[in-house]
């Protein structure tokens, strides 16, 4: 289907859906689906680990996956640094599907062994949880 994109030929609502968006969809049923080797090529492409500057939400979401499918190879510690990453441009970006995919993260973490990444991670995103959104523990909201 990606190859047969001609974006002179589509409908201009469907301007973000490029190779890239495409790869990333696969790659996130992929990490669904538990199969994180077939999804870490798709995920792992500089498009979607690094998005434009100002799009917090993007890297957030992203990231997140990404993290997911290192864990599922058992890539710890890779997954660990892209996951604190992913859980700071989740609070940056205040979005709520950024959210989620920190809290994955958070239970897929508890159900490892304990490694030093893996208990930093984690005291990150506690330290970070009230400040999510969706969280009824946010500062200056009762």
């Amino acid at each position: 289907l990606g190859d047969r994109v001609r974006p002179d030929q589509e409908p201009s609502w469907l301007y973000w859906l490029d190779q890239a968006e495409l790869a990333a969809m696969t790659g996130r049923c992929l990490v669904a689906l538990d199969r994180p080797v077939r999804a870490l090529p798709l995920l792992a492409q500089p498009g979607l680990r690094r998005p434009r500057r100002g799009q917090p939400r993007t890297r957030a979401v992203y990231a997140g996956w990404y993290a997911r499918a290192l864990l599922g190879v058992g890539e710890v510690e890779q997954a660990c640094a892209v996951g604190a990453d992913a859980a700071v441009e989740a609070v940056r970006a205040g979005s709520v599907r950024a959210a989620e995919q920190t809290r994955e993260l958070s239970v897929r973490l508890a159900a490892r062994p304990q490694t030093r990444p893996i208990r930093e991670l984690s005291e990150l995103i506690t330290q970070l949880t009230s400040y999510l959104p969706g969280s009824s523990t946010r500062p200056g909201v009762n």
